[in-house]
């Protein structure tokens, strides 16, 4: 079943041009999109913008969004850095919003620090955390992510407060 389904598309590249496939694959925002991503990334990367685009704002996979954005993230220069702003800030999924966050970060944005306090502290009563969101506020050498991950520090689960001292005492700051 594999095999045919790799020659059906296969079938589809010859016939359409690879560009095309790659593009129509990375905008269905679905569970191939994120290998499909990477390869319209790495050959294609003028066309791989907008169809990023439409793949995030379609995709209902936490990581099919996530590996979405980071394919983003991996595109040169200013035009990338619209969307990653936007992801940060209006993401239904927290692990997109961090890996937004920390694609903005490494590029010396300073939008991603601020944006992820403010999103911390509405997360304040949940019982759980998602991973990359901890992880963020715990890499970060800002003094603002520390205050936050203080304050009300004592009314979080006892899980969420254990991860977040292991990942403070890992001490990978940046």
């Amino acid at each position: 079943e594999v095999r045919k389904a790799v020659e059906k598309w296969w079938a589809e590249v010859q016939r359409r041009g690879e560009k095309v496939v790659l593009i129509e694959g990375v905008e269905t925002g679905g569970y191939d999109s994120p290998g499909q991503a990477a390869g319209l990334v790495e050959a294609y990367p003028g066309a791989a913008l907008p169809a990023l685009s439409k793949g995030i704002s379609r995709a209902t996979e936490s990581w099919v969004r996530s590996e979405l954005v980071r394919s983003a993230g991996e595109l040169h220069g200013e035009a990338p850095v619209k969307l990653l702003l936007h992801e940060l800030r209006t993401s239904p999924f927290p692990e997109a919003r961090a890996t937004a966050a920390t694609l903005l970060r490494n590029r010396g944005r300073a939008e991603a620090v601020p944006a992820m306090v403010a999103y911390w502290r509405s997360l304040r009563g949940n019982r759980k955390l998602d991973d990359a969101v901890i992880e963020f506020m715990t890499s970060t050498d800002s003094p603002r992510t520390f205050r936050a991950l203080a304050q009300g520090f004592r009314q979080w689960p006892v899980e969420v407060r254990l991860e977040i001292v292991e990942k403070v005492s890992e001490g990978r700051y940046r």
